[in-house]
């Protein structure tokens, strides 16, 4: 069952943090590189944190246009690859981080943060921040979005995940109560089959009663096995009644 389609994240704000093993020298070649790399960016905020092999870096960049995390991310990771010693691959991702900037994280997270406060914090480069920051940060309703994605992307079970954002969907758009009931997920697995075709239409009823009974359970965290046969769901229901019996 397909549901869900490929799209690309994009903002038009990123926040980024370079912190290879033995650190960001300072005056070093690779701080040279990424401060030309950023030199090249329409707007930029750089600082560098700490000393020594904990020496690392935090930017902000705002662009007019949208633009895709991970290929920002690719252009740091190259030249970390290229300068940095005994480069390992496998720990690119710890060393190049990335999110989506959402709000002034340069100015409460790393200029104004008093928690930062016995840190040694020094702005790098230019400070090329727009006048106005506010049209380059997701609106709610695109932040919300964001998170859902996020959410479904590191899910485990991403069918389940998504069919679990759909049911909130349904819940939202047909003004229903957003408390999951197996009733309340079978009539919103119909919605998504047959009114907004927003997933295919499974096999038969049985799958879909199926369906609607794991997503209830799924919604709601359930840990009752719901799935043993009546005869072992109730032995199940027995030693659990006799443990709590035997604990109080």
């Amino acid at each position: 069952m397909s549901t869900s389609t490929k799209r690309t994240s994009t903002g038009r704000s990123h926040c980024l943090t370079i912190r290879p093993l033995g650190g960001v020298g300072r005056g070093s070649e690779l701080e040279k590189r990424i401060l030309k790399w950023l030199s090249k960016q329409e707007h930029y905020c750089c600082v560098s944190e700490m000393e020594d092999d904990k020496r690392h870096l935090h930017v902000q960049l705002w662009s007019t246009r949208t633009r895709n995390l991970n290929d920002l991310k690719k252009s740091v990771v190259r030249i970390c690859a290229k300068l940095v010693p005994n480069w390992d691959k496998k720990r690119a991702h710890i060393a190049v981080q990335g999110k989506y900037g959402c709000s002034d994280w340069y100015d409460t997270y790393l200029l104004n943060n008093p928690e930062k406060a016995g840190d040694k914090v020094e702005i790098l480069g230019e400070l090329s921040v727009p006048d106005d920051t506010e049209p380059f940060y997701p609106t709610e309703e695109e932040l919300e979005d964001m998170k859902s994605r996020k959410a479904q992307n590191e899910a485990v079970d991403k069918r389940m995940a998504k069919l679990e954002q759909l049911f909130f969907q349904f819940c939202d758009e047909c003004e229903e109560p957003a408390k999951p009931t197996y009733l309340r997920c079978a009539e919103a697995l119909a919605w998504m089959m047959y009114e907004k075709r927003l997933i295919c239409t499974l096999k038969d009823d049985r799958t879909c009663r199926n369906l609607a009974k794991k997503l209830n359970a799924y919604i709601r965290r359930c840990r009752r096995p719901t799935f043993l046969s009546d005869e072992d769901y109730q032995n199940w229901k027995d030693l659990r009644d006799m443990k709590n019996n035997v604990n109080t």
